[in-house]
Parts: C-alpha cells; sequence; structure tokens
C-alpha cells in the first residue's frame, strides 16, 4: 500500500497541474473555493487539491464525508475554469466520468452509481461526489469534489473500499494508479468540456447502465432523458431534485 494523497501529488505535478497538497484540511472543497478566484488559481485552467485527511469534509446537502485511515483515500478537489456557468445537467456526467475511469482501470470489478453523488463497488459505497459551482463577475468555476476509499473504509454502514475486492495476488500498485489517475483526468475533462450540453443518446445509455446495475436497487430506471431526468415504471425524477 501507498500514501494515496503523496502519489496522487506526484502524479498531478507530473501532469503539469496547479496542484496544492496537505496533510490535513477541513475539507478539500472548502480549502478550492478559498483559493478559487485568486491569481494563481484563476490563471490556471486546471487546479487540483489534495489531502490524506479532512476533519469536516462534506457530501451533498447536509450530508457529511467520513474517512478511516489517513492517507488511504483519495480526498481531492478538481478545479475547472469556464467561460460560462455550466448547465445543471453537468452533475450526471462527472458520476458517470468516474465510473467510466473506474470501470476502464478495474473492469473486472462491480462499478455502478447511485444517483446524484455516490460510486458503488458490488453492494458498497466506495466514493461520493460534490460538484459546486462559483462565480465571480465573469469568471466561471466548477469544483468537482470527489473521494474514494482505496486502502480502507470507515465503519458505517454499506461502506467499501477497492482492496477489499481485490483477491489473490491483485493488489494496486503505484502503476495502476497513475493509469487510473490519467483515465480519471480524462474523462473528468471531457464531462467539463461538454457542460453547456444535454446529455447526447451515447450518454444516456451509458448513464442508465451504470445507474440499473447497482445490485440493491429497489424500482430500476427506464430511461434517462436529456436533461438528466430519471424515469422508471411510476415515477419522473429529476436529478437535481434528488
Amino acid at each position: 500500500m501507498f500514501n494515496v494523497g503523496e502519489i496522487s501529488e506526484a502524479w498531478a505535478r507530473q501532469s503539469r497541474l496547479n496542484t496544492f497538497y496537505q496533510g490535513s484540511v477541513a475539507s478539500t472543497n472548502d480549502w478550492a473555493k478559498e483559493k478559487a478566484f485568486t491569481p494563481e488559481v484563476a490563471a490556471a485552467p486546471i487546479s487540483l487539491y489534495l489531502a490524506d485527511a479532512q476533519t469536516q469534509g462534506r457530501g451533498r446537502g447536509h450530508h457529511s464525508w467520513s474517512q478511516a485511515l489517513n492517507g488511504s483515500a483519495l480526498l481531492s478537489s478538481w478545479v475547472y475554469q469556464l467561460s460560462l456557468a455550466p448547465q445543471p445537467v453537468v452533475t450526471c456526467r462527472i458520476g458517470l466520468a468516474v465510473e467510466k475511469a473506474l470501470s476502464a482501470t478495474w473492469p473486472w470489478l462491480h462499478w455502478s452509481l447511485k444517483a446524484p453523488n455516490d460510486i458503488y463497488l458490488a453492494s458498497g459505497k466506495m466514493g461520493g461526489i460534490l460538484v459546486e459551482n462559483l462565480q465571480q463577475g465573469n469568471s466561471n468555476c466548477m469544483i468537482i469534489g470527489l473521494g474514494l476509499n482505496i486502502f480502507s473504509h470507515p465503519e458505517i454502514p454499506h461502506a467499501t473500499d477497492l482492496l477489499a475486492h481485490l483477491h489473490g495476488e491483485r493488489f494496486v500498485t503505484t502503476a495502476d494508479w497513475n493509469i487510473f489517475l490519467d483515465r480519471l483526468f480524462l474523462e473528468l475533462s471531457s464531462a467539463v468540456s461538454l457542460s453547456g450540453n444535454l446529455l447526447s443518446l451515447t450518454e444516456q445509455s451509458s448513464l442508465l447502465l451504470a445507474l440499473n446495475k447497482k445490485p440493491d436497487l429497489t424500482e430500476k430506471y427506464t430511461s434517462v432523458e436529456a436533461d438528466g431526468t430519471l424515469i422508471t415504471a411510476q415515477r419522473r425524477i429529476h436529478w437535481t431534485e434528488l
């Protein structure tokens, strides 16, 4: 095992990203928001904030992010400078981007999404996403908070981590991790580049598959509309209402 934050920082600097890393912060998203429009961040198309631990990690709404051992999880905020404010449908794309990156790196594992912002591995929650948009004058930025349990997970119901599902001789090497970060960066950047567009038919089908793969889903989705509205046999649920 390795320190996830430390190895991720090395990858980010090699990838020439504007990178910030600390051992412990209250919340990487709050840290990113504080610096969002400072000259060093505003001048960089993409900035990445990393930490080994969060003391006040946040989820969507009033939810908090819990973690286990320091350095065992990816605790990150990816900040993209935008020319225009993104459309709400971008949050669908971000979840799909993360699921695609995980599935491409560890394709034999059972990945799925739980709307609106949870990453599932088999029947356990392995990660969460928090997307926040900021505007100051004509400047816009999107902050993508992403937490993934890699080598351990908190002792809370339904939580899991990547290592728990890698059996036998399979384990996570630094090379594996760098491959994953390469793919994650690609998928996130592609999703953000389409932040002003509705979902394409391909994206709608991919999102539908990722959502319906969740093992304990009680009500299957029958379709996903271009604006992110989820359709079941009984209901229409807009992504922003979840």
